[in-house]
């Protein structure tokens, strides 16, 4: 599950989903990165998780763009006040990290089936 550490003034947000793995899943199960509400016409992304080139966190989505020495993704953000931070980061992100977890706790599966897909077409080359 994801986990927040916050320094003074900056909080980060770690995720259980290696930086790797996000990318992975964006190329080839990009809807498996997104939280869903609805059905049918009426179906609406509620959040998204995205690598990228800028940190980026709100209750809609976070974008990560680093990762941790074990290679989990990372996106900072910087708070108001230090001798606030945690009541501030919970009060402003935490319907974020509620989401992410949710994501967080359906991304093996999504692995393992894009593993054996790629398996499968693996398995129907042949290299002469």
């Amino acid at each position: 599950m994801a986990k927040v550490s916050i320094t003074g003034k900056v909080a980060a947000v770690i995720s259980d989903i290696s930086l790797e793995n996000i990318k992975v899943i964006e190329k080839f199960r990009p809807q498996a990165l997104s939280l869903f509400e609805g059905e049918g016409k009426e179906k609406t992304i509620v959040f998204r998780i995205a690598s990228g080139n800028t940190d980026c966190i709100s209750n809609n989505g976070i974008v990560f763009t680093a990762k941790v020495d074990d290679g989990r993704a990372v996106v900072c953000t910087m708070l108001e006040d230090a001798e606030k931070a945690k009541d501030l980061f919970a009060e402003k992100f935490g319907v974020a990290i509620l989401n992410l977890r949710k994501l967080e706790a359906q991304i093996p599966a999504v692995l393992e089936e894009i593993k054996a897909e790629r398996d499968a077409v693996m398995a129907a080359i042949d290299v002469q």
